[in-house]
């Protein structure tokens, strides 16, 4: 595979997209980039996260915030296919960026999870990944 982007995502967010709970990752900009994508979990974990998932009426997810994979940090965790970005502008409480800007729904599926992470420093936006993570990934996962 000669391209391979990666995307940081803060925690419990990252964990739920790789164990399929979360289809949609919302961004204030948009990318023309299609195909695997590297899911890296950030260091830091949106605690407030925890409150409004629990009250999500989801049991499925309230278990998942306990997955091991909802709380490692700081590595690459996992791959995801990005099939598209939809145009998405939700209802939500004035002077939030979405809401000023609107946002983009990265569309992602086909989760899979690293068997080990990879430590890795995040980075803003899309980012690329050197060619001996990118075929050490491409072995684990199979893409």
């Amino acid at each position: 595979m000669s391209e391979l982007k990666a995307l940081s995502i803060q925690q419990p967010w990252a964990g739920l997209i790789l164990l399929g709970l979360k289809g949609l990752e919302t961004r204030t900009w948009t990318t023309d980039y299609r195909g695997p994508l590297v899911i890296h979990a950030g260091k830091r974990y949106q605690k407030e996260a925890d409150s409004y998932l629990w009250d999500s009426g989801f049991p499925e997810v309230r278990d998942a915030l306990n997955h091991p994979i909802c709380k490692a940090m700081g590595g690459l965790i996992g791959v995801v296919d990005l099939e598209g970005v939809v145009r998405w502008k939700p209802d939500l409480k004035p002077k939030s960026l979405c809401e000023a800007y609107g946002c983009f729904g990265f569309d992602v599926r086909n989760p899979r999870i690293l068997p080990e992470a990879i430590p890795w420093a995040g980075q803003l936006k899309l980012f690329d990944l050197p060619n001996d993570v990118v075929q050490a990934i491409e072995k684990m996962v199979g893409i």
